[in-house]
């Protein structure tokens, strides 16, 4: 199987799964409070599912969804990191140059700063458009634009992760920018 194809049919799954989770519903019905970073800018529904967290780390946009003891270069894991709200983010005009904050910046401005158009596939995920990227065979980068703002969304150890956990943990993601 081609790279392209097998990275198409990795977003048409996530999609159809996306949905038919939706669709389901799930869980055990009790709403769960969504987890918030501390400016509010991203959020998400933590997972219903034993030995998962959900924890917004401190001082950033940026959000961990891992099995406990996971997380930070270890084990599986999906990370959510957004560029700031406000003022310098040198991550994120290291890795997207035509990013300023409060200028205008699109998913086709992100394509151009990513580079090789070949390797990103648009898919959209809980309503929101992505550009995935397989990063290695156990890894898929998930890269969005939200009013303006570059966000980040890390699949680490897609081998070892619960395919359910990672349809609901995507489909989840709020973005308040």
């Amino acid at each position: 199987m081609s790279k392209n194809l097998k990275k198409l049919l990795v977003a048409v799954m996530v999609v159809i799964m996306a949905l038919s989770f939706a669709a389901c519903g799930g869980g055990s019905g009790e709403e769960i409070p969504a987890v918030s970073t501390d400016s509010g800018a991203i959020s998400v529904t933590p997972l219903d599912i034993p030995d998962y967290i959900t924890e917004a780390e401190e001082g950033a946009e940026a959000i961990l969804m891992a099995k406990e003891g996971d997380g930070g270069g270890a084990g599986a894991y999906v990370y959510i990191d957004g560029s700031k709200t406000e003022g310098e983010d040198i991550t994120w005009e290291m890795r997207c140059p035509s990013w300023k904050s409060g200028e205008e910046y699109t998913l086709d401005m992100m394509q151009a700063d990513l580079g090789d158009e070949s390797e990103y596939t648009k898919t959209t995920i809980g309503g929101q458009e992505y550009l995935a990227h397989e990063a290695n065979s156990t890894s898929m980068y998930y890269y969005t634009v939200a009013n303006n703002h570059p966000v980040l969304v890390q699949v680490i150890g897609t081998d070892e992760m619960d395919e359910e956990a990672v349809i609901k943990a995507i489909g989840s993601i709020k973005y308040n920018y």
